[in-house]
């Protein structure tokens, strides 16, 4: 994952058994206080992986001023952890998305 991402920084979430939040279930890269908030996050959260699980799309974020124009609440995040970039890709498993996995 990771490192066939050549990413510093990733994290995978499951979806809740209701479907309407998202679940860290693993984290690289980040420090641990920073992540608090986002241990578990509403699917209709405005973040790069609540989009990619609501919508079935990857999610490609080239630099952080595209992170700050299209997911605000996510750009300080990236910016503590020294990220510059940002892809969250769906998890799909026969036709169903049960997580999303993001990279920076």
């Amino acid at each position: 994952g990771m490192i066939a991402a050549n990413a510093g920084s990733g994290a995978v979430a499951i979806l809740s058994d209701g479907r309407d939040q998202l679940l860290l279930t693993v984290t690289r890269g980040f420090i641990e206080t920073q992540l608090g908030p986002w241990q578990s996050f509403p699917i209709e959260a405005p973040v790069p992986m609540a989009e990619a699980a609501r919508t079935s799309r990857a999610i490609f974020l080239h630099d952080l001023d595209e992170v700050r124009r299209e997911f605000p609440l996510l750009a300080l995040l990236l910016e503590a952890a020294g990220m510059v970039s940002f892809v969250a890709l769906p998890l799909i498993v026969e036709s169903s998305v049960i997580g999303v996995a993001g990279f920076g």
